[in-house]
């Protein structure tokens, strides 16, 4: 299983590699010959990383785009919305 899992790594063998955690992850934990998260991090991390980064900036644009529409509705602005909008776009930055 552990030189499956390294040609999979090698290759970028998706399809493969799925099979492989699976079978892992069904394991008894004391059975297992590595752990699965590892694994997926080298087969999947970086696409992971962007794919996550992308439905953050999606989700601050959607708040921010209800919170613009709040005020513009109640014609007032709420200061903890305001704040905690510009936390959550410094924390992605």
């Amino acid at each position: 299983m552990e030189a499956a899992a390294r040609i999979t790594i090698m290759t970028g063998d998706l399809a493969l590699g799925a099979a492989i955690a699976t079978v892992i992850d069904r394991s008894p934990k004391d059975r297992r010959p590595f752990a699965v998260q590892p694994f997926a991090d080298r087969m999947v991390g970086e696409v992971w990383k962007r794919i996550t980064a992308k439905l953050e900036g999606a989700q601050l644009a959607y708040k921010s785009a209800v919170a613009a529409d709040r005020e513009l509705v109640r014609n007032k602005t709420n200061w903890i919305t305001n704040l905690s909008l510009a936390l959550l776009r410094q924390a992605i930055d």
